[in-house]
C-alpha cells in the first residue's frame, strides 16, 4: 500500500487539482493532460514512470519476483509511448480496444454502434465457447500468467505464505473439527473447551510458514495450538 508520504517526490510536488475519482480515471487514460495546482499539466503515464522510477530505486534486487515485476513493469510503460501493439495479449485494455478496433474497421461501424456494448461484454465471458479472450487464449493471441493446473491446484491449496494458506490447510485436515471461520480466526470444536487459531498479527511469510508446518503435522488441532503457543513464545 502506498501512502501520500511515500508517493515519489515528483508527484507530491506536483499536487493534481482534481478529485479523487476524477485522478484515477484520468490516471487510467495514459494520454490525458492533468492540470497541476501550479499550472502545468502531466499525464497518467508520466505519473506512472515516476512510480516505477521510485520502485526500482528503492526495490530493485529486493528478489527475484520483484525484479521481474519491475522488468515487467518498465517495458509496459516503454510500450505504451511506443508500439502498443506489441502489448496485445499482455495488457487486458490494450487487447479488448485492438479487439474492437479490429471489429469497427471490419464491419465499417462506428463507435456508437450498439454491436460494440455486446462484443464488451462477450470479451469477459468465461464460457470458453463464447469468451472472447479465451478464444485469443487458445489462438495463442494472449498471453496468461497461470496454468490450468495452478488454477485446480488453487481451489484447494492457497498460497503458502498467507493465512489464507493456512486456513485451506486446516480445512483440508481437519475439517470436521472446525467450529467456525474468519479472515483473522479459525475456532476449533473438540475437547473440554474450545480453541482457537487467532491469526489477527500473524502477516510475515516466515511466521506463517512456520505457523503451516506446525498444522500440516500435528495428529489434532489442539496438539498443533500447543505447539504454535510454544513457538511464538519462543518467538516473542
Amino acid at each position: 500500500m502506498t501512502s501520500a508520504n511515500s508517493a515519489p517526490a515528483s508527484v507530491r510536488t506536483a499536487r493534481i487539482a482534481l478529485p479523487t475519482g476524477v485522478l484515477v480515471r484520468a490516471l487510467t487514460n495514459f494520454v490525458s493532460f492533468m492540470r497541476t495546482r501550479n499550472g502545468s499539466t502531466i499525464t497518467g503515464l508520466d505519473i506512472q514512470e515516476q512510480y516505477y522510477l521510485a520502485a526500482e530505486k528503492h526495490l530493485a534486487g529486493v528478489d527475484a519476483e520483484t525484479d521481474w515485476i519491475l522488468r515487467e513493469w518498465a517495458a509496459t510503460l516503454r510500450l505504451l509511448t511506443g508500439d502498443r501493439r506489441q502489448l496485445v495479449g499482455r495488457i487486458d485494455w490494450v487487447t479488448k480496444l485492438w479487439l474492437l478496433e479490429t471489429f469497427m474497421q471490419e464491419e465499417q461501424i462506428g463507435w456508437d454502434d450498439p454491436w460494440l456494448a455486446s462484443l464488451d461484454l462477450e470479451y469477459h465471458n468465461m464460457n470458453r465457447d463464447r469468451g472472447l479472450l479465451l478464444g485469443l487464449e487458445a489462438e495463442g493471441k494472449a498471453w496468461r500468467m497461470t496454468s490450468e493446473q495452478d488454477i485446480e491446484s488453487a481451489l484447494v491449496v492457497g498460497p503458502a505464505d498467507t493465512r489464507a494458506g493456512i486456513r485451506g490447510l486446516c480445512i483440508r485436515r481437519f475439517p470436521d473439527q472446525i467450529k467456525s471461520m474468519q479472515w483473522e480466526r479459525i475456532q476449533f470444536s473438540g475437547g473440554l473447551l474450545p480453541r482457537a487459531l487467532e491469526m489477527g498479527d500473524l502477516f510475515e511469510p516466515q511466521a506463517v510458514q512456520a505457523c503451516a508446518q506446525i498444522f500440516e503435522h500435528a495428529a489434532s488441532p489442539m496438539e498443533a495450538l500447543n505447539l504454535w503457543n510454544r513457538e511464538k513464545e519462543s518467538r516473542s
